[in-house]
């Protein structure tokens, strides 16, 4: 059976978040997750999240370069500070061809690789928030 999982239920999946993902559960306020079961036992399930994807990311020509990195460290920065404790997760994809280049700072921005060219970080609100 294919169903939506109350949140007063996805406890029950935290440790497959831990050793699958080495995340946390998602907030309920920006999530789901749909599971499904057969005879009471989980098959599988699939979240679907509410998150925040930084695009479209430009330096001017003339300020690329050593002062292009900084503006992007502030930038991120100071997003990363509003979303504290949204309950979303932060994903930034990076070009293709400059994903190396920003690999180091992604990840020294707290960013998770999940794939060549995406990165992520979760906002989650601690527990009793």
């Amino acid at each position: 059976m294919i169903e939506l999982l109350p949140p007063d239920q996805w406890h029950k999946l935290e440790s497959i978040f831990e050793t699958e993902w080495a995340a946390c559960l998602p907030d309920p306020e920006h999530a789901m997750i749909i599971a499904e079961t057969d005879d009471g036992e989980l098959v599988g399930f699939v979240t679907l999240e509410s998150v925040m994807l930084v695009a479209n990311v430009y330096v001017a020509h003339n300020h690329r370069g050593l002062k292009g990195v900084r503006t992007i460290k502030k930038l991120t920065t100071h997003i990363r500070e509003k979303a504290k404790h949204s309950g979303r997760a932060f994903l930034m994809i990076a070009h293709r061809d400059r994903g190396l280049r920003y690999e180091h700072f992604f990840k020294a921005l707290g960013l998770h690789k999940l794939a060549d060219v995406v990165y992520r970080c979760d906002f989650f609100k601690p527990a009793g928030e």
